[in-house]
């Protein structure tokens, strides 16, 4: 017997599940796209065109004092946005840009990654 799935449908939420195995049986990975909006903010994929940005964020060593206390430095930064693009395209999810909804300002990351010990949710934001 086939077993019913329910769906909730958000207006500002769109394809947030990532992965389809257990209703098809095979293990693949759909192209995640998350666009979720709220009164005050708009979480989506980050961009290179966020570089300048993070990198202020990445930089801040009061932001990443609970991370691993070490600053990013930009190219580092550059290199965690071609990470969290890698991260879209084989996992379906990775680290997304929270932005300000009134001017598109970065705020910070939320989201899941890959880490040697499991599927990890971080976040971070600017002071």
């Amino acid at each position: 017997m086939a077993s019913a799935r329910r769906t909730h449908h958000h207006p500002h939420v769109h394809n947030i599940r990532a992965h389809d195995k257990a209703e098809t049986g095979r293990d693949e990975v759909t192209e995640m796209t998350m666009h979720l909006e709220t009164d005050r903010l708009v979480i989506n994929r980050l961009t290179k065109d966020d570089l300048n940005a993070l990198a202020a964020i990445e930089a801040d060593q009061q932001v990443r004092r609970y991370i691993d206390g070490k600053v990013m430095s930009r190219a580092q930064t550059a290199d965690y946005i071609d990470m969290m693009l890698a991260s879209y395209a084989d996992n379906g999810y990775g680290r997304f840009a929270v932005r300000m909804k009134a001017d598109g300002q970065l705020a910070g990351l939320c989201g899941f990654i890959d880490e040697d010990y499991g599927i990890d949710f971080g976040y971070r934001y600017a002071r």
